[in-house]
């Protein structure tokens, strides 16, 4: 059985098994919005990226080659309709084709989830839980962590311009840590929230380890509708 301690402890301490806490055991969960993509009443997903305790970002290419498979949506279709139902709808991509954008994330990102690692896994797992587990963590964090819900509940909604710090301090007080907030052309545009993990797949929200780059936003931001 795997210890019930928190990924990235303070001060260090002892190493933990890779398959039972992450050894990329800060990650950033990075929702978006944008107009025209999406539920008009959702952020949708950009990913869920493992860094290092120290808030450096993990490699490039992603940790596991082997495992960049091909025909991604093809294997989430076929052993998880719903879950693919759900991407479509939560996970789509503004920019390229969105199996493509999916296949990114998990090569890049999923793969760098240690605990997700084929050793990991038990010997009678289904083929690619590895992939199924990942994006459906980040679905349901997706739920956990709704930004639209939070903003609306306090009557900030799209169509609209609202102080920055109105929006920053709205989500803070829901999730109890800072956020980041990015935009684009003075338009909201990506919400970053930091996780740590409790045992091997509890995801706790975390405040940021480094200091946010510029906001990128400036004192007051524009909510697009959809």
């Amino acid at each position: 059985a795997c210890p019930d301690t928190l990924s990235c402890p303070a001060g260090g301490g002892p190493p933990v098994d890779r398959c039972c806490s992450p050894a990329m055991g800060l990650l950033v969960f990075v929702q978006q919005w944008y107009p025209k993509l999406g539920p008009s009443d959702a952020f949708t997903l950009h990913g869920l990226w493992p860094d290092e305790c120290n808030g450096d970002q993990g490699p490039r290419n992603g940790c596991d080659s082997r495992r960049n498979y091909p025909n991604l949506g093809r294997i989430i279709k076929n052993a998880d309709p719903d879950l693919y139902t759900s991407m479509t709808t939560f996970w789509p991509s503004y920019k390229k084709n969105v199996e493509l954008f999916w296949s990114h994330e998990w090569n890049k990102h999923g793969t760098c989830v240690s605990t997700l690692e084929p050793q990991c896994l038990s010997e009678t797992a289904e083929p690619h839980t590895d992939v199924l587990v990942y994006f459906r963590t980040a679905l349901a964090l997706r739920e956990q962590f709704n930004p639209y819900k939070v903003l609306a509940d306090k009557n900030i909604v799209p169509g609209n311009l609202y102080d920055r710090e109105l929006i920053t301090t709205t989500l803070q007080e829901a999730w109890g840590v800072p956020v980041r907030i990015t935009c684009r052309r003075g338009q909201i545009n990506e919400i970053w929230l930091w996780m740590k993990v409790r045992g091997r797949d509890h995801y706790i929200a975390t405040p940021p380890v480094k200091p946010s780059k510029a906001q990128e936003c400036g004192s007051s931001i524009y909510y697009p509708p959809k």
